[in-house]
């Protein structure tokens, strides 16, 4: 019980698939590159609001927060195949609700999704219907919002992380991706990149 109100009193997501394993010392947590949730450096410990989430909520229970980096796509397969006990700040969708345990209640954060657009093109993006028209960059496996993610009627261009996709962006090779507004802020930001971008107009909230 201490457990589940842990999670309530930080207002975060915690996820599990199955049950875990008490008798070991350590509670692995599936860990992607997502300022300022999770940050990751070379070299150096990973930090970031999760991180101390997560390394309170191991503390509960008498375990070490252990923290595995990959890109998001495989952070979910560590967590279907068991090779991580846990992840944090995860979107609940009815597929991924189908294979992953989440523990009730979820809190919901509005986080504006953005679709970025290089500075330079006087183009913009007013409408939803008109991401028809464009290559949209999107992260792979990463859900957004419900018509966008299941809309086949968009050509959307799966990369591995948030960095690619600006990196593209600015180098012409996508019409635009989305974004969550203050991870990709924070990226473009430390990679000198912030000049080259523009928000469109419309955006998801």
């Amino acid at each position: 019980m201490g457990f589940l109100n842990l999670k309530q009193m930080f207002g975060f997501i915690f996820l599990m698939y199955g049950n875990l394993v008490y008798a070991k010392d350590t509670m692995v947590f599936a860990v992607n590159h997502s300022p300022p949730w999770s940050i990751i450096k070379q070299g150096e410990k990973v930090q970031g609001i999760d991180i101390l989430l997560a390394e309170v909520i191991a503390n509960k229970v008498g375990l070490e927060a252990k923290f595995l980096e990959c890109p998001f796509s495989r952070c979910l397969r560590m967590l279907e195949n068991g090779s991580a006990d846990a992840i944090l700040s995860l979107f609940k969708t009815i597929s991924r609700a189908k294979r992953i345990r989440f523990i009730e209640p979820n809190i919901t954060l509005d986080l504006p999704k953005i679709f970025y657009l290089r500075r330079s093109d006087p183009t913009d993006i007013e409408t939803y219907d008109q991401l028809s028209s464009l290559n949209v960059g999107v992260v792979r496996e990463m859900a957004y919002f419900e018509r966008f993610d299941n809309d086949l009627g968009i050509n959307k261009v799966p990369l591995v992380t948030d960095s690619q996709l600006i990196d593209m962006l600015v180098r012409g090779r996508l019409d635009t991706f989305i974004g969550t507004q203050g991870t990709t802020d924070y990226l473009a930001s430390i990679a000198g990149k912030t000049r080259f971008l523009k928000k469109a107009s419309y955006r998801f909230q």
